[in-house]
């Protein structure tokens, strides 16, 4: 039987340790620096809360569910006792050269592309998880636990991976910044940001037929030179920085006409 091992109790690991449990994997301890959080985990999945130096003696996988900065220290701290473990790590940016080879011999990553909290659930069956492993043995191994998640699984290497972290970043938080922005223009316009929630979910459903240089549409994309700079008069100066900077990127890519003008201006 495929036996777990977490070390972490956050986000990640929560959503992570009950959608394996649910999916028939005995999850059998769990570590954490907050003794809290691993006794209400080891609670939702009927394992143990243990320190972490207990962590791994005899469990087919621990999965090292932490912030990106305490990989490495989580792994000083971690006292492997059994080299038939795999030990893996959640994390999209950090590599899997993390791993002393000596000390885990068996390791790898499993990285799911998706923003989690302890109090919304997930649904995995649309959330892909991309693997990597130390040996063939250990990738299948891996990426046969992660198929009971979910069914989009995918090897990726640790300098794609990190290429995919940062694609994520800009298109879901620096996104999400953006939004801040918005709602603070319509706030001080006494408007409502809930007012937005029908474009914005128009908006992302068109990617789902075209792709997003396609999806584009505004001022910019039009080349309305005219509307840009009544849109940046009226905005605060910071949000007018980053709506100018912007916007001069998107003319680059459908108007470069312009831009060259623009220079040749000043």
């Amino acid at each position: 039987m495929l036996t777990v091992d977490f070390i972490g109790a956050g986000n990640v690991a929560t959503r992570m340790a009950t959608g394996l449990h649910r999916s028939g994997v005995k999850v059998r301890h769990i570590a954490s620096r907050s003794t809290e959080s691993a006794r209400t985990l080891a609670g939702a999945t009927k394992a143990t809360a243990v320190p972490i130096d207990s962590i791994g003696r005899g469990a087919s996988m621990v999965i090292v569910a932490v912030n990106d900065d305490a990989i490495r220290t989580i792994l000083d701290m971690a006292q492997p006792q059994d080299n038939d473990t795999v030990w893996v790590h959640t994390s999209g940016s950090v590599g899997m050269d993390v791993f002393d080879p000596v000390k885990f011999p068996r390791h790898g990553v499993f990285y799911p592309l998706q923003t989690m909290s302890r109090g919304l659930d997930v649904d995995w069956s649309r959330v892909p998880l991309f693997t990597e492993g130390s040996s063939a043995e250990t990738e299948s191994m891996i990426a046969d636990t992660a198929r009971l998640l979910t069914p989009r699984v995918t090897h990726l290497s640790s300098d794609k991976r990190r290429q995919l972290h940062a694609a994520a970043v800009i298109g879901c938080n620096m996104a999400v910044y953006l939004w801040s922005l918005s709602e603070t223009v319509m706030r001080e316009a006494g408007l409502d940001f809930e007012m937005m929630r029908p474009l914005l979910e128009v908006t992302l459903e068109r990617t789902r037929s075209l792709p997003p240089t396609e999806a584009m549409t505004g001022p910019a994309r039009r080349g309305d030179l005219h509307t840009i700079e009544g849109h940046m008069r009226s905005l605060p100066p910071q949000i007018a920085g980053v709506y100018g900077f912007l916007s001069w990127e998107i003319l680059k890519i459908y108007h470069p006409e312009l831009t060259d003008r623009i220079y040749e201006q000043n």
